[in-house]
């Protein structure tokens, strides 16, 4: 098992975040379904990366 800095997991669960929050930003009356929980999806993952990192750092 590799172990990584909570640094590094915190750094991609942002810019993953970020990526998902630009892509919402995309969305109008014709976005679909598959294509509106996609973006969502991304969104939620970047949200989960970054938030097990900033809660336990000291």
């Amino acid at each position: 098992m590799v172990r990584t800095t909570p640094g590094l997991v915190l750094v991609v669960g942002l810019v993953t975040g970020g990526i998902g929050a630009l892509l919402v930003t995309t969305f109008d009356a014709s976005t679909g379904v598959a294509s509106s929980a996609a973006v969502i999806g991304i969104l939620g993952i970047g949200i989960a990366l970054a938030t097990a990192p900033i809660t336990t750092s000291p």
